[in-house]
């Protein structure tokens, strides 16, 4: 009998054969499917990249690369130990005399009035019945409708909008079910589902703060009830949504203090919607001072540390460079505040690598980013094909089968493909980390939108930064990237038939100097060459004011009016000097060395996504600081110090468990331990 026959008993029902017949045919197709796949995993070419990958690989980790990337911990320990750590940070009567004030100052701040304060109004407000909350909204309300008769029938006073007679009607409508709870203001928030969601997941609160029972008293219903008439009739000079949102912003400002990590979450997800206002770089510096206040009486308290490492050190220096080259610039006061504002942000470094020391706190700040720039992504997919599109930056005779540039939430389709292309990497992680599917679906959704977003932008200089950012990270995590991209060649005649045309000859116009922005772009780095060697030394100032002022005695006929030198190198030359740019690239030697020793040793792998991530989104801004000033605007320039942040806050965390592992090892009972 033919081996292929299937044997089949007499006895077998019908459908038994039937189920036997179909288990053998699928059998048959997994051999042909493995057959199939075998000569591009298992065969000659898969095997020779197979071998390239490897020799790569071992190159960039055992070469000279490997040696000079690798070799940040050797660093660390010489600089520990060298001079200038032990002459200024090491001597013994300099760390007495730090931690007897530092005692001093947290025995004042425990002791303190205001502290005490503090820690009874916010246990009086969480105690607080949610009725009482109603009495307020409800007097809120009354009195806000009333200011509004009041002013519209009285003169003297600016005639009322509607939307304050809606809000006064609101308020008293939202009291309503606010009066019929007797439960307290932590109660109701631990039992509603988005609040404790909220405050658990995003903000880090524990559940025992829920757990406060309700205290009433005749004193506290008569005040909520007062201090709604009062702002009530404060509406009289100030609308209604502003008094709300100062509440709010209170209420906010007291939570960053208490936990200071809050803080920087916030400022991570709002960095895109705070183009919704005219001060949008005023209100990021806000937020990170207030983090950085938090942490900074947090720090006397003895509840958070500090750790300063070399890297650390050379960020330092370079906000120090900053804030010289603003205070000694040819754009005087202006440039000085532009300084400022610059300084104040590159703090989230600091808060970052020092504040999040946990997973959860990482993973809350990768949310944080990619949700807000999912959003942003999408409102620009939307602009695209529903929108007024700008042509401002494109060169129209050129592209004509462009129909225009998106913005999104950005004034700048450049600046907008910058903060995507940084944003990316993070995304890309959540893919390949989530393991449930509806949360893997909304990380494809996120990567996807960004992606097209990007594209939407005809940003050639953030189209390459995208695909260098996807190959870095796919070139760290895995090694089978090297195949894909063989695969990826053989498919690029495919892509050429696929991709749109003005796609294609947007790409393929790269470098080419009939574009006009190309043009305008080497015409630009050809002037800023020329300033830099006359102020080689100390530069002109930092900030777009200095360069205005002393860039158009070099510029090329024309040109004059440039803004920046459209590259991040040049920038830092023409502002700092030599020596800026000289600082610069060390504290980026020093990053990548200490991040790629890192990923070298392979430690934390189920958190070591997110340092990937970082880096990818780093080097990519790198590469895109080539073509362009990435850090023209200030929130990309924050977003780029708290990338970095994030990827030393995980390496930190590797070292730390790496530690403990050690201790753990050490004081194994079960292991001997014998002495000669």
């Amino acid at each position: 009998m033919d081996n292929n026959t299937p044997n089949i008993d007499v006895k077998d029902t019908p459908n038994e054969v039937v189920a036997v017949e179909a288990e053998q045919k699928k059998s048959a197709k997994k051999r042909e499917r493995r057959k199939f796949s075998y000569y591009f995993t298992g065969g000659l070419i898969a095997s020779l990249l197979g071998l390239l990958t490897e020799a790569i690989y071992r190159a960039l980790c055992q070469g000279l690369f490997g040696k000079i990337f690798t070799s940040y911990s050797s660093v660390q320990n010489k600089f520990d130990n060298g001079f200038f750590k032990g002459s200024f940070f090491s001597r013994d009567r300099l760390n007495r005399y730090v931690r007897k004030t530092r005692r001093v100052l947290a025995e004042g701040f425990e002791n303190s009035f205001s502290l005490d304060f503090v820690k009874k109004i916010s246990r009086a407000l969480l105690e607080n019945p949610v009725k009482n909350y109603g009495n307020y909204m409800l007097s809120f309300g009354i009195y806000t409708v009333f200011a509004y008769f009041v002013k519209t029938f009285l003169g003297f006073l600016s005639p009322p909008e509607t939307v304050h007679f809606l809000a006064g009607v609101t308020f008293i409508l939202l009291s309503i079910p606010m009066l019929m709870s007797k439960i307290s203001l932590a109660e109701a928030l631990g039992s509603s589902i988005g609040a404790r969601a909220l405050l658990c997941e995003v903000f880090g609160t524990r559940d025992e703060s829920f757990m406060i029972s309700p205290k009433q008293t005749t004193f506290r219903a008569n005040l909520a009830i007062i201090l709604g008439m009062a702002s009530g009739l404060l509406t009289l000079v100030l609308h209604p949504v502003h008094i709300i949102l100062a509440l709010l912003l209170l209420v906010v400002i007291a939570m960053i203090i208490v936990t200071p990590e809050i803080g920087v979450v916030i400022s991570l997800f709002v960095l895109p919607f705070l183009s919704l206002s005219n001060i949008p770089s005023i209100l990021l510096t806000f937020i990170v001072g207030v983090s950085a206040l938090g942490y900074v009486i947090k720090l006397i308290r003895g509840k958070r540390i500090i750790k300063f490492e070399l890297i650390d050190t050379a960020v330092l220096v370079f906000l120090l460079m900053i804030l010289l080259s603003g205070a000694i610039s040819a754009g005087g006061r202006t440039s000085l505040y532009e300084a400022f504002v610059a300084c104040a942000l590159m703090i989230v470094y600091f808060l970052i690598t020092n504040m999040m020391r946990t997973k959860k706190w990482v993973d809350r700040c990768v949310l944080a980013l990619v949700s807000s720039g999912t959003v942003t992504a999408v409102l620009g997919v939307v602009e695209y094909f529903f929108g007024d599109l700008s042509t401002q930056w494109l060169d129209t005779t050129y592209f004509s089968d462009i129909k225009g540039r998106v913005v999104s939430l950005f004034d700048n389709s450049n600046v907008l493909a910058f903060y995507l292309v940084m944003v990316f990497p993070f995304a890309l992680d959540l893919v390949l980390r989530c393991k449930n599917r509806s949360e893997r679906f909304l990380a494809c959704f996120s990567t996807v939108s960004i992606i097209l977003c990007v594209v939407f932008t005809w940003s050639r200089g953030a189209w390459i930064g995208l695909m260098v950012s996807a190959v870095i990270y796919l070139l760290i995590k895995t090694r089978t990237v090297i195949k894909a991209a063989f695969g990826l060649c053989l498919a690029l005649p495919i892509l050429a038939v696929v991709l749109p045309d003005n796609v294609i000859n947007r790409f393929m116009s790269i470098g080419d100097l009939s574009d006009s922005s190309t043009y305008y772009r080497v015409l630009t780095w050809r002037g800023s060459f020329n300033a830099i060697f006359d102020g080689l030394l100390g530069g002109y100032g930092y900030g777009n004011s200095a360069f205005e002022v002393a860039y158009p005695r070099y510029a090329y006929a024309g040109i004059e009016a440039a803004e920046h030198s459209h590259s991040l190198f040049l920038q830092i030359a023409f502002g700092m000097g030599i020596m800026g740019l000289v600082i610069f690239a060390v504290m980026m030697l020093l990053f990548s060395g200490k991040t790629l020793e890192f990923f070298a040793k392979n430690k934390v792998a189920e958190q070591m996504g997110a340092a990937v991530a970082a880096f990818a989104a780093f080097t990519s801004a790198m590469v895109m600081g080539m073509f362009d000033y990435v850090w023209y605007n200030n929130r990309v320039m924050f977003l780029f110090f708290a990338i970095m942040g994030i990827a030393c806050a995980v390496v930190r965390m590797g070292d730390d468990l790496d530690k403990r592992r050690q201790v753990d090892i050490v004081c194994d009972n079960t292991s001997a331990y014998i002495d000669i």
